[in-house]
């Protein structure tokens, strides 16, 4: 259990909220990045079907399928951030490329007088998580002020640095009782006890140690430091979706699916805070961390859509997904004095914490109206409520999490999101476009704001294959926090993506 509440309590204060809620919503917050046709319609098929990407979503659409179809998929993405600290812009990039969809429906005609017209049954991978991700930027850091548990009690005073958090966790506790950033910057000198009877005895602004509430100081003097800060992630997600469905009289189509998902994320932390005081024994600090997250779960999709001339509704819900997430996380930190070169470095043992995630459910309904046999447009319409997230430990820990969870009911919203998607044939031709608006999972925007995409594609129809093409663009903005927000202010991030996708599909 002690190795949970290290990781929930001292890792990651990169933000206002803990770590446990943005991790609840980043796992449980899945964009299918399928197939070229479906990420040029926003994804808008729920009331459509006959595309390999959106089984996950309603499996009901495999048996609109009138031949078996096979098809993979492969993207090339572009991540972009745009940061701003202290008045000073940074910009980060990061490309990748993945196999992002592969699968294979197959449908059977039922030749009988039964009203049961067509048997579907679904294999397929579609990636739903991406974490790569790189974020730098660096500046003057000016912030400057007093800060204790209470009105009565300063536990650090002065320009902001990398040391007022590791005060801050330092004071209350024991020495034997370090963990995370306290023991590390113990290790390493950077902190002692604060007896005013000692030659550790730096400023007698801070209240002295006692056996009540044990009272840190430092010889490391910040003034306007200058500070950088690097979060590098990598790793991605994706679900198998085996789907099976029916037609009835090519009217109303039912489906159900089982989905195993599985996801891997490396993460990478690194502060560098230097520019100390001229008084200072203390010239820089780097601080590093890394987490390496392994997960699996499972889930079930439902659904059904109707289908006249004209016409197709859609509705399907997605079940929960119950992960078991496995996390070991690694810390160092380096402490350079003036008159030694070579740093003290102290590196802390690896932490692994096990627990489990069950993500909120997601209702899904569609609507699309056919114009001839020139083209359609479809609307998607979904609802997530992230206040059903809800984290539990394994069955070799403790811990209840109650707090972190309050905090989700607390943080986190319902949200309602919109796509559309429209598809128009020119000869052998297909022209698509779409456009989706995701709001927010947080009640306050400036921990996310909504996030928006819009896409076009086009496809080429051959005599028993088809080659298709999608561009993608997605756009948002989020606060970052280098450390906890109570000694920095924020980093203004504006993140956009770009995505290529290239699809083959052929037809038996």
């Amino acid at each position: 259990m002690k190795n949970l509440l290290i990781l929930i309590a001292l890792i990651y204060s990169s933000t206002l909220l803990s770590q446990s809620i943005v991790e609840a919503v980043e796992f449980s917050n899945e964009s299918i990045t399928g197939s070229a046709r479906y990420n040029a319609m926003a994804g808008a098929f729920n009331a459509i079907g006959g595309e390999q990407s959106s089984t996950y979503i309603n499996p009901a659409g495999s048996a609109v399928f009138l031949k078996s179809t096979y098809g993979v998929s492969y993207d090339f993405s572009t991540n972009t951030n745009n940061s701003e600290f202290y008045n000073q812009k940074s910009e980060s990039d990061d490309v990748y490329s993945n196999i992002n969809q592969v699968g294979a429906i197959f449908s059977i005609d039922n030749n009988t007088s039964s009203s049961l017209n067509r048997f579907a049954f679904g294999v397929n991978y579609n990636r739903t998580l991406n974490f790569n991700n790189n974020i730098t930027y660096s500046g003057i850091n000016t912030t400057k002020g007093s800060w204790g548990p209470d009105d009565n009690t300063v536990i650090y005073d002065g320009y902001s640095s990398l040391i007022a958090p590791i005060l801050e966790s330092a004071s209350g506790y024991y020495t034997d009782e370090f963990q995370g950033l306290s023991y590390l910057a113990y290790e390493t000198y950077l902190i002692d006890p604060n007896h005013p009877d000692s030659t550790n005895f730096y400023n007698n602004t801070y209240p002295t140690y006692s056996n009540e509430y044990p009272i840190y100081t430092t010889s490391a003097i910040a003034n306007n430091n200058k500070q950088r800060y690097n979060k590098s992630s990598s790793g991605r997600g994706g679900v198998y979706s085996f789907s099976g469905s029916i037609s009835i009289q090519n009217t109303l189509y039912l489906g159900a699916s089982y989905n195993s998902h599985n996801f891997e994320k490396t993460t990478n932390d690194y502060i560098i805070d230097e520019g100390f005081d001229k008084s200072s024994e203390v010239t820089r600090i780097i601080s590093k961390e890394t987490s390496d997250i392994n997960a699996m779960g499972d889930n079930f999709s439902f659904g059904a859509i109707y289908r006249s001339e004209f016409l197709r509704l859609g509705v399907s819900y997605i079940s929960p997904i119950r992960y078991s997430i496995s996390d070991i996380y690694t810390s160092s930190l380096e402490v350079t004095y003036f008159d030694n070169n070579d740093p003290y470095i102290a590196q802390e043992y690896e932490y692994i914490s096990n627990y489990e995630l069950k993500t909120p459910g997601k209702l899904n309904a569609g609507i699309a109206v056919i114009i001839k046999r020139l083209g359609l447009i479809s609307v998607n319409y979904q609802y997530i409520d992230y206040k059903k997230a809800k984290l539990n430990t394994s069955e070799w820990e403790e811990y209840d999490f109650s707090e972190e969870n309050y905090e989700i009911t607390q943080e986190t919203k319902g949200v309602h999101n919109i796509s559309i998607g429209t598809e128009w044939a020119v000869s052998f031709i297909n022209l698509r476009a779409g456009y989706s608006y995701l709001q927010s999972p947080y009640k306050n925007l400036k921990n996310m704001s909504d996030t928006e995409k819009a896409s076009i594609g086009a496809g080429i129809n051959f005599k028993n294959w088809n080659l298709d093409f999608s561009y993608q663009y997605q756009w948002k903005k989020y606060n970052h926090y280098m450390y906890d927000s109570l000694f920095i202010d924020a980093t203004e991030i504006n993140n956009s993506k770009s995505n290529i996708t290239l699809s083959m599909r052929f037809y038996m």
